[in-house]
């Protein structure tokens, strides 16, 4: 029995390399980097026959938040926020970025009036 499990699992393991290996020479895509067969093969169909400009592709994240914000950013907001034990908004925790002075923040403390910017739009792209 032991023999014949081994045999087996060899055998799938051969067949699965071919696999790839043939996978990989039509569509130049690696399938084992995908969880579904379907999901490698629409990764095939995006980077060989879309043209550009010819179908929506929604971005991996979603539509979900209209303004982009650093996850570095919250890192640092919410390390702050714990260590001075503080309430810090943000993005990510409750109502959204303030808007002071017509400028979105990346953090601000209604306890101490205190706006918090990480590295600034430049940095993290929001403009």
């Amino acid at each position: 029995m032991l023999s014949y499990c081994r045999s087996d699992v060899d055998i799938l393991r051969r067949c699965c390399m071919v696999f790839r290996e043939q996978f990989m020479e039509i569509a130049n895509v690696d399938p084992f980097r995908y969880v579904t067969i379907a999901s490698a093969c629409m990764a095939t169909y995006r980077s060989g026959h879309i043209q550009d400009n010819s179908i929506a592709m929604v971005p991996i994240h979603g539509y979900s938040h209209g303004k982009q914000f650093s996850p570095d950013a919250i890192r640092w907001l919410d390390y702050i926020s714990f260590t001075e034990k503080l309430k810090i908004l943000h993005s990510l925790n409750g109502k959204g970025e303030r808007k002071i002075g017509g400028n979105f923040v990346d953090g601000y403390c209604e306890e101490n009036k205190t706006v918090y910017q990480y590295q600034g739009c430049f940095f993290h792209g929001c403009t």
